[in-house]
């Protein structure tokens, strides 16, 4: 996953990014910004800095730790409730917690006065909770004074809210942070929720392994909530599947985006064309489109930066093309968009020894992230595309590992004495040095609906 480092951020052409998130509320999630854990805290709070300096409204909402939750287990006797899968929360661990809640909130507000960030840490008042049967010390919300919250974001401040709430008679009660972040996001009407995991995003199990997935909508993500594997067991379990409640509860609040995301990934997800973790939507947002000419420095720029990979001797991975050879392919070029936005293209016009056979060419995807869902997806709609346009078979040459995961899992790798194609893979090699074309690779990927 591509680590961008702040300061490189925040100027140049990623101004632009931050430019379209000008004056909009993002709600950050940290659930394991704990008392001692300074590194991860500075971090965090200098990705949040970044973007309070360039006029975006962040709330920061802390939660309790895995450790203590493991100790709440383990030694206190918390466990999930069967019905709602809400951990319920011993009541003689409810001063220890509104302890550390309190120590957590002054450890950040002291690391963020040490970087220069205006923070403000909001009392457990703001969030009312109410006693919800036969869960003890865990609480349910039952409102939220976004005013206030509101009040602190106008100041152009840092609003940090730690997990838990108080009762009518000021009784604090556990609400978990991902909980809490949800409720918050949708009452504020933020335009994104973070909720920052250890491993960085949602992996689903695969024939082969688990995969990451870059993004999902409501529909999707509820259908794989309700998948099972052979042995009838959910593919997705654990802690993972309160996230993801928490996730349709924010979305289905009106929250546009909600991201599974790393801590150290918070900057990359906005100025980034794929972003990182995954992407929660409403709706499916990911389309494959004809490219047009007014798209031609969207082309021009992607395949920029897909050149920018390059083999170990130096070589760009994809085939340099002049702008005015981009705007030639424009009628057989195909580009991924996502909100408007182009995160990825390829070319595919008749290869010149056969009409029938697309040459795929120019495959970019944003970050390099062809092996990525963004780049399945890219190829699986070209398929279609292509068929719908009489092609039988494509070709792709490649020399990345990246793409070549890719091609492979659509087609068979041709080999060098094929009589047919075995011309084409001995022209693509004689770009690369001599040493790394056996690198070189050529698929032959059958376009659906023929018998190529």
């Amino acid at each position: 996953m591509m680590m961008l480092s702040v300061s490189g951020i925040a100027s140049g052409a990623s101004s632009r990014y931050f430019a379209e998130w000008k004056g909009r509320t993002i709600v950050v999630c940290a659930d394991q910004l704990l008392t001692g854990a300074r590194k991860e805290q500075a971090a965090v709070l200098y990705d949040l800095r970044t973007l309070i300096q360039n006029d975006i409204r962040v709330v920061l909402v802390y939660g309790e730790g895995a450790r203590m939750l493991k100790e709440m287990i383990r030694r206190g006797g918390a466990r999930r409730h069967p019905e709602t899968n809400k951990l319920v929360a011993p009541d003689e661990w409810l001063p220890g917690l509104l302890e550390l809640r309190q120590e957590t909130g002054r450890q950040l507000l002291e690391v963020g006065k040490n970087i220069g960030l205006d923070c403000e840490l909001l009392p457990a008042d703001v969030v009312h909770c109410e006693y919800r049967v036969g869960h003890q010390g865990t609480g349910s919300i039952r409102d939220i004074l976004t005013e206030r919250i509101g009040q602190v974001l106008d100041r152009k401040r840092l609003a940090i809210i730690g997990f838990g709430g108080l009762t009518s008679d000021g009784v604090f009660l556990y609400v978990p942070a991902e909980t809490l972040a949800a409720e918050v996001a949708a009452n504020l009407y933020a335009q994104k929720l973070m909720m920052l995991e250890p491993n960085g995003c949602l992996l689903a199990p695969t024939a082969t392994g688990r995969r990451r997935i870059s993004f999902l909508d409501l529909e999707q993500l509820l259908c794989l909530l309700q998948r099972t594997d052979k042995h009838g067991k959910h593919v997705i379990g654990g802690q993972m599947v309160t996230t993801l409640h928490n996730a349709i509860r924010a979305v289905a609040g009106g929250v546009e985006q909600v991201h599974i995301l790393s801590a150290w990934h918070i900057i990359p997800e906005l100025v980034t064309r794929t972003g990182a973790g995954t992407l929660i939507e409403r709706h499916q947002m990911h389309l494959v489109v004809p490219a047009k000419l007014e798209d031609l420095p969207d082309i021009v720029q992607l395949h920029g930066e897909g050149m920018e990979a390059k083999s170990r001797q130096g070589t760009p991975y994809v085939l340099p093309l002049i702008e005015q050879q981009l705007a030639a392919l424009i009628p057989h070029t195909l580009l991924l968009k996502h909100r408007g936005v182009a995160v990825g293209k390829l070319h595919a016009p008749p290869l010149a020894d056969d009409p029938q056979v697309a040459m795929i060419g120019g495959y970019c995807i944003g970050e390099n992230h062809q092996n990525w869902q963004h780049g399945r997806l890219l190829l699986a709609e070209a398929l279609e595309e292509l068929e719908d346009r009489g092609f039988k078979l494509a070709l792709a040459v490649t020399a990345s590992d990246r793409a070549r995961t890719v091609f492979s899992q659509l087609g068979h790798e041709v080999s060098e004495g094929d009589p047919r194609f075995g011309a084409v893979l001995e022209r693509s090699r004689q770009r690369y040095h001599e040493c790394e074309r056996a690198d070189v690779r050529l698929f032959a990927i059958p376009v659906p609906g023929s018998s190529a």
